[in-house]
């Protein structure tokens, strides 16, 4: 879960749950395991493009709420796509061989 408190802000509005249950009542079924053949029931909405990609809070505010930036996935497909995304536990490990690295060869 994200730390950056605009994130959390937006998330947690009736805005975003209106959205959120529009988005599972149009696209009840997990979108990726549909591509595959398979149907699954939708539980929860992602973003296509990571509404913390952007700096301002404007512009946090126009993907968060944005339909056409909207996935319905199940559980399992969520976890799956926020592997391979750049999130924290990547960029915490790639900062953490760049430590050692420089350890090496300075310390």
């Amino acid at each position: 879960m994200s730390r950056n408190p605009t994130y959390i802000k937006l998330i947690n509005c009736q805005t975003w749950r209106n959205l959120r249950n529009r988005q599972l009542k149009m696209r009840p079924l997990c979108e990726e395991c549909r591509s595959k053949g398979i149907y699954t029931s939708a539980t929860e909405v992602h973003h296509r493009i990571p509404v913390e990609s952007v700096r301002s809070e404007q512009a946090m505010k126009k993907l968060a709420y944005d339909p056409n930036n909207l996935v319905s996935l199940c559980h399992e497909c969520h976890v799956e796509v926020h592997k391979y995304s750049r999130g924290k536990d990547i960029v915490k490990n790639k900062t953490e061989r760049e430590v050692k690295s420089f350890k090496g060869r300075y310390l």
